[in-house]
């Protein structure tokens, strides 16, 4: 942040051809993006310089390419970008990127990619998925259906998780073609909406019997000591760990830089298998402070989730949960509440398999 405001003061007291040499010097190196960040909205052609540095970047090394360098295509007014960044929808630790870009102009092709999204640990791409898979909508599809129903009964019942829970609810009308208020749903109002999701159930069991009852009986929760006593642990594989690592994002919150979550570095010594599970499948059991959500409010209704990086005189700085970060000015700040729930979101393991954990937790002793 101080980087960027030095930049900014230097670029408010140079010269457009100043602001040109800076954009031809930058090579789309992701240290660079501070300097993008800093360049005067006026300079249109020397951002758009900048900015084609920072494409022709990820196109030449997508391996190693991030979040931050994807928003900063994602940011490009006309969408020239969204092609580009359609193509690391199979990317998981970068799914909450893309479904934000490509939600702008939305093609078929994009229907799977939506559909995935409603199974994101990360509330927004949750969010982004179902308004997606509303706008593609055509007819009523039962995969669909049943994924927006297990989303919704996922969630938590805090403010933002209601907010998700609205936008699914709205995509199960369109498929169930009844109104969501036939269930007793109410928007906002959570007692209500836990009796709707029971109503809701039963129309489906009633609708799709046996769709419904392969899918309870993969969701349903199986006490922990004894399904860990039935996982054969020595079956577990370290990069098929690697990859389930990836998909639930875990690195955004537990890598070496990141603010939100401790680091797994040497995570099997310090915890018994047991206890690292149990805080796992109940994140919420026991939250140190740190760990803890700091909640936002602003005055034009938007809500922040995440942990505070940095406070100034004039503003927050938030890492948020999808591992971006976010500048919010004191002046627009509504409230702001420290939640008795950690920043790890429940039921991430909600769908693995016994296989899974066994090699999730064969990567984790490799850390």
């Amino acid at each position: 942040p101080r980087m960027r405001e030095l930049a900014g003061e230097l670029f408010q007291n140079s010269s457009a051809s100043f602001a040109m040499k800076v954009s031809d010097g930058i090579a789309g190196e992701p240290s660079q993006i501070f300097l993008l960040d800093s360049l005067p909205q006026s300079e249109k052609e020397a951002r758009a310089i900048a900015v084609e540095s920072f494409a022709k970047r990820v196109e030449a090394d997508p391996k190693n390419v991030n979040s931050t360098m994807l928003k900063v295509l994602a940011a490009e007014p006309t969408g020239k970008y969204i092609p580009l960044i359609r193509k690391f929808a199979g990317r998981s630790e970068l799914s909450g990127v893309v479904v934000s870009a490509i939600l702008k102009k939305p093609l078929e092709q994009d229907r799977p990619f939506f559909l995935g999204c409603l199974q994101s640990p990360d509330l927004t791409t949750v969010k982004k998925g179902a308004i997606g898979l509303r706008r593609l909508f055509d007819k009523a599809r039962e995969s669909e259906l049943m994924e927006a129903f297990l989303a919704s009964n996922k969630l938590a019942w805090d403010q933002p998780s209601v907010s998700v829970r609205d936008q699914l609810m709205l995509l199960i009308e369109k498929h169930t073609g009844e109104p969501a208020t036939l269930f007793g749903y109410q928007q906002k109002k959570n007692g209500q909406q836990q009796k709707s999701l029971k109503s809701l159930a039963s129309w489906i069991e009633a609708k799709y019997p046996k769709t419904f009852a392969e899918l309870s009986k993969n969701d349903s929760q199986v006490e922990l000591a004894e399904r860990l006593g039935k996982i054969n642990w020595d079956s577990g594989d370290i990069e098929r760990g690697k990859s389930i690592y990836k998909k639930l994002q875990c690195a955004q919150c537990h890598d070496g830089g990141a603010r939100l979550g401790p680091k797994l570095e040497g995570i099997s010594k310090r915890f018994s298998r047991e206890d690292l599970f149990k805080s796992i499948v109940n994140p919420n059991q026991q939250v140190p402070e740190r760990y803890r959500a700091l909640l936002i409010e602003t005055a034009d209704g938007r809500l922040f989730r995440g942990s505070m990086v940095y406070e100034s005189v004039d503003g927050i700085t938030l890492q948020e949960v999808n591992g971006g970060t976010v500048r919010i000015n004191k002046d627009d700040i509504e409230s702001r509440t420290r939640s008795a729930k950690s920043l790890m979101p429940e039921s991430l393991l909600g769908q693995s398999s016994n296989q899974d954990w066994a090699d999730l937790f064969r990567y984790l002793k490799s850390l």
